[in-house]
């Protein structure tokens, strides 16, 4: 029997969400829920071994006088993190709405999974996305 699916959702607008958890829930995965940078830092402490990520770029405590876009992009800077300090290859999902066209290199060079805009998906058609990008990933590092 395969480990249930852990997922860290990284986002400031949860409640406004939470239909969007229902399938996630009704499939069996964990959900760990977190609205800004440094819960999510500090989640990360505790907790190494989560399957997947989904990040909303815009979260709180962005100060508004942005030097770079990790300034900007509190969740940008979140993704960096887990990819080079933590060196975790697990699948990322933003789930943002975001039109600067800065932030595409960055994401790519990240090995960003894929860019789920707010609104434009079903609730289930995201949620096989990243059950197909966890299953992906799972494969890949057990073979």
């Amino acid at each position: 029997m395969s480990k249930r699916i852990k997922m860290m959702w990284i986002e400031d607008e949860i409640p406004d969400l939470s239909g969007f958890l229902n399938p996630f829930i009704a499939e069996g995965i964990e959900v760990i829920t977190t609205a800004s940078y440094i819960e999510a830092i500090d989640i990360l402490n505790k907790i190494k071994d989560i399957d997947i990520f989904l990040i909303d770029l815009r979260l709180p405590f962005g100060d508004g006088n942005e030097k770079d876009l990790e300034d900007k992009y509190l969740g940008l800077k979140l993704i960096k993190h887990i990819r080079n300090n933590l060196n975790l290859k697990t699948p990322i999902f933003i789930f943002s709405v975001v039109y600067d066209l800065n932030i595409n290199k960055e994401l790519n060079d990240l090995d960003v999974e894929e860019q789920l805009q707010k609104g434009t998906y079903s609730d289930e058609e995201a949620c096989n996305k990243v059950i197909k990008a966890v299953r992906r990933y799972r494969k890949n590092t057990i073979e």
